[in-house]
């Protein structure tokens, strides 16, 4: 069970820290899906760029 305390974006060397698997599991899923959330903004703002260009 993953305890309740503060996690950190993730980093190679988690497990010396003592996180456990499950923690570290936790930590590169925040991180992968704060990573797909920017990439998507880029797209957004790629888009509103765009629509701006053509008119």
């Amino acid at each position: 069970m993953v305890s309740n305390k503060r996690i950190p974006d993730y980093y190679p060397t988690m497990y010396l820290d003592s996180y456990t698997p499950e923690e570290i599991l936790q930590s590169k899923r925040k991180s992968m899906l704060k990573k797909g959330s920017d990439e998507d903004a880029k797209v957004v703002l790629s888009k509103n760029q765009e629509q701006e260009l053509e008119k």
